[in-house]
């Protein structure tokens, strides 16, 4: 059960209300385990947008910091003379 995983922005929130879901679990399970997450760039951005507390902002920042080069997966987006290519 190790694979890499996404998941989407509405797991991370019901994740942040402490929501009892299977997806939840799921997410809770990966992070315990440190197994590893995949988070996009726009993954974190929409979540961060619904943050209304420090609480909240805390709990993130010590989940998304943590081993954050395995979680992270960053785009790269060029421009090449056939458009656009992402690496």
């Amino acid at each position: 059960m190790n694979q890499q995983l996404i998941f989407d922005t509405s797991i991370w929130v019901d994740f942040l209300h402490n929501k009892n879901t299977k997806e939840v679990n799921l997410l809770s399970n990966y992070i315990e385990s440190n197994y590893p997450v995949i988070l996009t760039p726009t993954i974190i951005q929409e979540v961060l947008q619904g943050i209304r507390d420090d609480t909240q902002f805390q709990q993130l920042k010590h989940i998304f910091g943590y081993n954050s080069q395995k979680w992270l997966v960053k785009s790269v987006v060029t421009l090449s003379s056939k458009g656009f290519a992402q690496s």
